[in-house]
Protein backbone atom coordinates (compact mmCIF):
# COMPACT_ATOMS: atom_id res chain seq x y z
CA UNK A 1 0.00 0.00 0.00
CA UNK A 2 2.68 2.17 0.77
CA UNK A 3 4.19 1.66 -3.03
CA UNK A 4 0.52 2.80 -4.18
CA UNK A 5 -0.18 5.72 -2.25
CA UNK A 6 3.06 7.20 -3.14
CA UNK A 7 2.75 6.82 -6.54
CA UNK A 8 -1.08 8.24 -6.53
CA UNK A 9 0.65 11.32 -4.84
CA UNK A 10 3.38 11.28 -7.34
CA UNK A 11 0.55 11.61 -10.34
CA UNK A 12 -1.38 14.05 -8.43
CA UNK A 13 1.54 16.22 -7.92
CA UNK A 14 2.91 15.96 -11.95
CA UNK A 15 -0.82 15.98 -13.13
CA UNK A 16 -1.45 19.86 -11.04
CA UNK A 17 0.61 22.82 -11.50
CA UNK A 18 -1.61 24.77 -8.62
CA UNK A 19 -0.68 24.65 -5.49
CA UNK A 20 -2.35 26.58 -2.42
CA UNK A 21 -0.72 27.30 -0.03
CA UNK A 22 -1.83 28.81 3.70
CA UNK A 23 0.60 31.26 6.30
CA UNK A 24 0.78 33.52 9.18
CA UNK A 25 2.74 35.81 10.38
CA UNK A 26 2.81 39.57 10.49
CA UNK A 27 0.49 39.38 7.69
CA UNK A 28 -2.17 37.93 9.57
CA UNK A 29 -3.13 34.54 8.11
CA UNK A 30 -3.03 34.27 4.32
CA UNK A 31 -3.84 31.90 1.79
CA UNK A 32 -2.42 32.40 -1.79
CA UNK A 33 -2.70 29.89 -5.08
CA UNK A 34 0.45 29.81 -6.78
CA UNK A 35 2.55 27.89 -9.55
CA UNK A 36 4.84 25.26 -8.32
CA UNK A 37 7.12 22.23 -9.63
CA UNK A 38 7.88 19.05 -7.58
CA UNK A 39 11.08 18.03 -6.94
CA UNK A 40 11.91 14.29 -5.03
CA UNK A 41 15.01 14.35 -3.52
CA UNK A 42 16.71 11.44 -1.74
CA UNK A 43 15.65 12.89 1.77
CA UNK A 44 12.19 13.47 0.94
CA UNK A 45 9.99 16.12 -1.27
CA UNK A 46 10.08 19.95 -2.43
CA UNK A 47 7.61 22.07 -3.86
CA UNK A 48 9.25 24.78 -5.31
CA UNK A 49 7.25 28.05 -6.17
CA UNK A 50 8.07 31.84 -7.05
CA UNK A 51 6.47 34.79 -4.98
CA UNK A 52 6.60 38.68 -6.02
CA UNK A 53 8.91 40.09 -2.76
CA UNK A 54 6.16 42.20 -1.55
CA UNK A 55 3.61 38.89 -0.92
CA UNK A 56 2.08 38.61 1.85
CA UNK A 57 2.67 34.91 1.66
CA UNK A 58 6.96 35.80 1.16
CA UNK A 59 6.38 38.26 4.20
CA UNK A 60 4.80 35.48 6.31
CA UNK A 61 7.09 32.67 5.43
CA UNK A 62 9.89 34.81 6.30
CA UNK A 63 8.49 35.07 9.76
CA UNK A 64 6.85 32.05 10.46
CA UNK A 65 8.22 29.28 7.92
CA UNK A 66 5.78 26.92 9.11
CA UNK A 67 2.55 26.65 5.99
CA UNK A 68 -0.11 24.12 4.61
CA UNK A 69 -0.85 23.60 1.17
CA UNK A 70 -3.76 22.17 -1.24
CA UNK A 71 -3.46 20.89 -4.22
CA UNK A 72 -6.45 19.48 -6.41
CA UNK A 73 -8.29 19.91 -9.96
CA UNK A 74 -11.73 20.25 -10.47
CA UNK A 75 -12.63 16.37 -8.99
CA UNK A 76 -13.37 16.85 -5.41
CA UNK A 77 -12.44 13.25 -4.84
CA UNK A 78 -8.42 13.59 -5.35
CA UNK A 79 -6.34 15.65 -3.84
CA UNK A 80 -3.13 16.14 -2.35
CA UNK A 81 -2.86 18.25 1.48
CA UNK A 82 0.34 18.78 3.56
CA UNK A 83 2.23 20.77 5.70
CA UNK A 84 5.59 22.41 4.89
CA UNK A 85 8.69 24.32 5.75
CA UNK A 86 9.35 27.36 3.61
CA UNK A 87 12.78 28.81 3.05
CA UNK A 88 13.59 31.55 0.69
CA UNK A 89 16.30 30.65 -2.00
CA UNK A 90 16.97 34.26 -3.56
CA UNK A 91 16.24 35.97 -6.77
CA UNK A 92 14.17 33.42 -8.89
CA UNK A 93 16.19 34.73 -12.56
CA UNK A 94 19.84 33.58 -10.53
CA UNK A 95 18.04 29.98 -9.07
CA UNK A 96 18.59 27.91 -12.73
CA UNK A 97 17.24 24.93 -11.48
CA UNK A 98 14.19 25.98 -9.80
CA UNK A 99 13.32 28.33 -12.74
CA UNK A 100 13.44 25.30 -14.99
CA UNK A 101 11.68 23.16 -13.54
CA UNK A 102 8.77 25.56 -12.68
CA UNK A 103 8.36 26.48 -16.67
CA UNK A 104 9.15 23.12 -18.19
CA UNK A 105 5.93 22.67 -15.76
CA UNK A 106 4.21 25.39 -16.71
CA UNK A 107 5.33 27.18 -19.94
CA UNK A 108 2.99 29.84 -19.23
CA UNK A 109 4.60 31.30 -16.80
CA UNK A 110 6.99 32.24 -18.90
CA UNK A 111 5.38 35.71 -19.96
CA UNK A 112 5.20 36.43 -16.00
CA UNK A 113 8.46 35.57 -15.00
CA UNK A 114 9.46 37.80 -17.86
CA UNK A 115 7.46 40.79 -16.70
CA UNK A 116 8.49 40.65 -13.08
CA UNK A 117 12.15 40.06 -13.10
CA UNK A 118 12.42 39.96 -8.73
CA UNK A 119 10.37 37.12 -8.40
CA UNK A 120 11.78 35.09 -5.46
CA UNK A 121 12.60 31.77 -5.45
CA UNK A 122 11.12 29.57 -2.27
CA UNK A 123 11.23 25.49 -1.85
CA UNK A 124 8.52 24.42 0.66
CA UNK A 125 10.02 21.10 2.14
CA UNK A 126 7.22 19.13 2.63
CA UNK A 127 6.81 17.71 6.31
CA UNK A 128 3.93 15.76 6.48
CA UNK A 129 1.63 14.56 3.08
CA UNK A 130 -2.04 13.47 2.58
CA UNK A 131 -3.52 11.69 -0.73
CA UNK A 132 -6.88 11.32 -0.85
CA UNK A 133 -7.84 9.08 -4.43
CA UNK A 134 -11.76 7.63 -3.93
CA UNK A 135 -11.35 6.46 -7.11
CA UNK A 136 -8.40 4.17 -6.30
CA UNK A 137 -9.85 3.21 -3.03
CA UNK A 138 -7.27 5.92 -0.68
CA UNK A 139 -9.86 7.01 1.36
CA UNK A 140 -9.45 10.46 2.78
CA UNK A 141 -6.16 12.08 4.27
CA UNK A 142 -3.69 8.96 3.97
CA UNK A 143 -0.29 9.71 5.02
CA UNK A 144 1.75 9.74 2.25
CA UNK A 145 5.41 8.40 3.83
CA UNK A 146 8.68 10.77 2.85
CA UNK A 147 10.77 8.06 2.18
CA UNK A 148 14.06 8.38 0.13
CA UNK A 149 13.93 8.32 -3.79
CA UNK A 150 11.38 9.35 -6.34
CA UNK A 151 7.97 7.18 -6.53
CA UNK A 152 8.49 4.40 -9.16
CA UNK A 153 11.83 4.70 -9.73
CA UNK A 154 13.02 1.65 -7.25
CA UNK A 155 9.15 0.49 -6.00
Amino acid sequence: MEHDVRRVAAEVLATHNYVTVATHGPAGLWIATVWYAERWTDDGLDLLINLKPEALTLANLRAEPEAAFAINGPQPDRFIQGKAQGQELGLLREADDIRRRLLDKAPTLQRFVERIPDLVAVRLRVTELFVTDHGKGIGRRTRVPLTPGVPGDAD
